[in-house]
């Protein structure tokens, strides 16, 4: 009869959990195989799996680098829209540069006074009292809104500007400046400019010759002269103004249409050509001195 194994000898061993690691000689063998098996791929499997690898790199790269990128945009974006905010408080068509500007065109619409230096210090009427004071204050603001060393026409200083000014606004019958649309011309990281559409009424006078078209008489043309003098003309003008931190004009420049005005009092090209030549202005529409200019009859050298 077969004997029957017995209870302890029926039961299984069961392994422990909590085996040892195995020896260090084990774990070495596992990595030697591994490395084995990479060893034992041929140079074009192994060429294959190092590429992978690097193209799974670079893929892990450029995700990173595309999320930085996105990262210094919104950034800069950020910057620029509290920037364009900032700058807009100040430009704005309610902002103090513009109404600056209008404040200074509308105190200026007929211009700086001029008064006769024979009367300058006696016998003064009250009238005349009345136009040095209102010069005086006009001066005053001009200098309080201009940088000293505000650049217009290639010139840098306050005083060629006043000297501009009084040179554009005290030579006429009539001086008159109509005021148009403002813009706020601004970018982020650059002074804010304001630009303003003007046009400006005037009636030209003898006394404007010798200031604007001094060649003219000294050319013997008075002829061309008497085909303007007492007459009314009207010039658009773009004013472009920048400003510094500090609020005050730093650059000024002027676009006056002078040629369409004056065909239209003069109706011939030729005439308002000789006219042209024989004037003082330059192309920044500032008026030169007549004695830093030379004219040849036949070949002009002033600039138009």
């Amino acid at each position: 009869m077969q004997q029957q194994p017995t209870r302890s000898q029926s039961i299984r061993t069961v392994p422990s959990v909590h085996e040892p690691p195995a020896p260090v000689w084990v774990r070495l063998a596992s990595s030697d195989r591994r490395s084995n098996r990479l060893s034992a791929k041929t140079s074009t499997e192994r060429g294959k799996f190092f590429r992978q690898r690097q193209k799974a790199y670079e893929t892990k790269l450029v995700t990173k680098v595309e999320k930085l990128r996105v990262e210094i945009a919104q950034l800069s974006f950020s910057k620029r829209i509290w920037s364009e905010k900032a700058l807009l408080l100040r430009t704005g068509h309610w902002g103090s540069l513009v109404e600056l500007t209008r404040e200074m065109y509308t105190m200026l619409k007929h211009g700086l006074e001029s008064v006769d230096p024979r009367g300058a210090m006696f016998n003064r009427t009250r009238e005349q009292e009345r136009t040095v004071a209102s010069m005086q204050f006009k001066e005053s603001f001009l200098r309080k809104v201009f940088d000293p060393d505000v650049v217009f026409g290639g010139v840098t200083g306050v005083d060629f500007v006043l000297d501009q000014w009084w040179k554009h606004t005290t030579v006429f019958s009539y001086f008159e400046i109509e005021l148009g649309q403002v813009e706020s011309v601004s970018c982020w990281d650059e002074n804010p400019i304001v630009v303003i559409h003007l046009k400006l009424h005037v009636q030209i006078s003898r006394q404007t010759f010798p200031v604007m078209f001094p060649f003219v008489l000294s050319h013997r043309r008075e002829g061309l002269m008497h085909k303007v003098v007492d007459r009314d003309l009207t010039y658009d003008c773009v004013a472009r103004l920048e400003f510094s931190e500090a609020g005050k004009v730093v650059t000024c420049g002027l676009e006056l249409n002078y040629v369409s005005s004056f065909m239209q009092v003069l109706c011939n090209a030729r005439d308002v050509a000789d006219l042209m030549l024989l004037s003082v202005i330059l192309p920044d529409a500032s008026l030169a001195d007549p004695e830093s200019l030379s004219f040849v009859e036949d070949e002009a050298s002033v600039i138009i």
